[in-house]
């Protein structure tokens, strides 16, 4: 079964791009299609890993408007819903933590790091107001 939204929603890009990648001097917001995140290198706090990779994080969500449909689970591709609890920003952390540890390769204490921030910037999705 599909779910899907009509509704104004705020995204969080994160990136993780390997030491060895050969385009690296190239904006974020400028790459090809399949390595693109909507931002500039001003626009992301970017975390250097122990192993050299670099991992940019939006230091603010992206606007976009539209719809959007949530697929059964295929691959790669996934979606989480985060209900409002009192434990939200910890269970978001936790959640980047371990995608970017197991899915990403990311290395445990840089994961737990860029949680960290990703935990700071969640501020916006609530107070979040368009400049």
């Amino acid at each position: 079964m599909d779910l899907h939204f009509s509704r104004t929603d705020k995204k969080l890009y994160v990136m993780v791009e390997p030491a060895n990648y050969p385009e690296k001097h190239i904006e974020p917001a400028h790459r090809d299609d399949n390595h693109k995140i909507p931002y500039r290198f001003s626009e992301v706090e970017i975390h250097l890993s122990k192993r050299r990779d670099k991992i940019m994080i939006g230091k603010k969500p992206v606007i976009t408007f539209g719809s959007f449909t949530i697929l059964k689970p295929t691959g790669h591709n996934f979606s989480y819903i985060f209900f409002n609890t009192e434990d939200i920003i910890d269970g978001i952390g936790n959640f980047f933590s371990e995608t970017l540890w197991n899915n990403a390769n990311v290395p445990k204490n840089d994961a737990n790091k860029c949680a960290e921030i990703i935990k700071g910037i969640f501020k916006y999705f609530v107070d979040f107001q368009i400049e």
